[in-house]
């Protein structure tokens, strides 16, 4: 059976994360679309009066752009920028952060870490 490829790894874990609200943030970055003075797109949830949503922040040399987008359509969106738009995409959720990293060649890289887990009050302190 053949290894999953890097997105096929990536947006599984970016699907799980809006649904178990475990999603902290995403930051596209390498843009590499037709606008020039676009920098990076980093979104993150909200809760508008219509529920909860991610919001798009276009981040541009001299402005930034916001729009707002239901999970559906977010996802959709993101599976199109990623690898066209922009070369790499970091997902941080409250468990791990996941990368996904394109080369200039097309060769794409997945890496995972889990985040430490915060001490329990049982554990004692590291300072003597």
């Amino acid at each position: 059976m053949p290894q999953p490829t890097a997105r096929e790894r990536f947006f599984p874990l970016l699907r799980t994360a809006l649904a178990e609200s475990t999603f902290v943030k995403l930051t596209l970055g390498k843009h590499r679309g037709a606008d020039t003075t676009l920098n990076n797109l980093f979104i993150r949830p909200v809760v508008l009066k219509t529920g909860p949503q991610l919001t798009f922040v276009y981040r541009h040399a001299t402005r930034d752009i916001t729009k707002n987008h239901a999970y559906a359509e977010a996802i959709a969106l993101i599976e199109q920028l990623i690898g066209t738009d922009f070369l790499d995409a970091h997902l941080f959720t409250s468990a791990e952060t996941v990368q996904l990293a394109t080369d200039a060649e097309g060769i794409t890289r997945f890496s995972l870490k889990k985040l430490p887990h915060p001490a329990s009050p049982e554990s004692p302190s590291p300072i003597a």
